[in-house]
């Protein structure tokens, strides 16, 4: 049995008339009906009553009627997603994004899924170490996360720049004052910091800027994730430096204080995979520009 036969039988089927159905199939009435005639015999039923009159569906063939219909759906709609995934219109994009998901992040995720329905964006949070890892293994698609990054596998262009700020507990006798804080009053002061070895950029930035202020960190603790630094924060652990996206973050047990004197950033980059992208994340890419600050258009 071949796909042309099923179309033959529906067109039959939906007109219950050889003559108008091989009219539509662009074909002639005899070998049309030679093909129905082949189908029955290799099926092994009878699928429609002829009379000179008239023509109708057996029981046998409005079963075979309402399958065939939906094998032919079936193969349409995934006919259909094939290409749209061969163009990058459909399909999985697996994105990886350091910290947490910040406004910035979810502003550019909710305009492509507005755009590309049928794309499934698959989340997953990792440290900028470990997608750079991800992104040359094609683990993920897409990255958001900060420096360094493998240029030489990885395409990548800068997006935000989020400046950094004191994350202190509620509690803590420095979280009574509201105006900026300078640095050198953190002297002493017990540090959460994520390892160096996921997010170096982030580290050697907070180090360098502690350094400025004539304070060397005490790191007392160190935690992956911004989320389980600031969650050892509200615990009353210690202090933390952390960028403006993870001070989106608001809880009654963290208080955060603008650094004076400092106009340091933190970096966030997307990066995708430049030898062996898939269409849908070079269409990403293409999207997510749109968002560069500052860009000539």
């Amino acid at each position: 049995m071949e796909l042309r036969h099923l179309r033959y039988f529906i067109a039959v089927a939906e007109h219950l008339h050889f003559g108008r159905a091989a009219k539509e199939l662009n074909i002639s009435q005899p070998p049309l009906s030679q093909q129905i005639a082949q189908l029955e015999e290799e099926i092994g039923a009878q699928l429609f009553y002829r009379t000179n009159r008239s023509v109708r569906l057996t029981p046998a063939g409005e079963h075979l009627f309402r399958e065939a219909k939906a094998i032919m759906g079936n193969l349409e709609r995934a006919t259909t997603q094939t290409r749209k995934i061969h163009t990058g219109e459909a399909g999985k994009l697996a994105v990886g994004y350091t910290g947490m998901l910040s406004s910035g992040i979810i502003r550019i995720l909710r305009s492509f899924k507005d755009k590309h329905s049928d794309v499934e964006l698959i989340l997953h949070r990792m440290s900028s170490a470990m997608q750079n890892e991800a992104l040359a293994e094609r683990r993920i698609d897409i990255g958001f996360l900060c420096p360094p990054i493998d240029g030489e596998t990885l395409g990548f262009f800068h997006l935000y720049d989020y400046p950094f700020v004191v994350a202190l507990p509620s509690s803590h006798p420095l979280a009574a004052d509201t105006s900026p804080i300078r640095l050198s009053e953190l002297k002493g002061e017990p540090f959460i910091m994520p390892p160096r070895g996921e997010e170096a950029g982030y580290f050697d930035q907070i180090i360098a800027l502690c350094n400025r202020a004539g304070i060397s960190p005490d790191i007392r603790q160190e935690a992956e994730g911004v989320t389980t630094i600031l969650s050892l924060v509200a615990a009353g652990i210690g202090i933390s430096i952390v960028s403006t996206a993870a001070a989106e973050t608001q809880r009654e047990e963290i208080f955060y204080r603008e650094i004076k004197g400092a106009d340091d950033a933190i970096g966030l980059y997307l990066a995708w995979n430049r030898q062996d992208a898939s269409p849908l994340a070079e269409r990403f890419v293409q999207a997510a520009k749109v968002f560069i600050p500052n860009q000539d258009k």
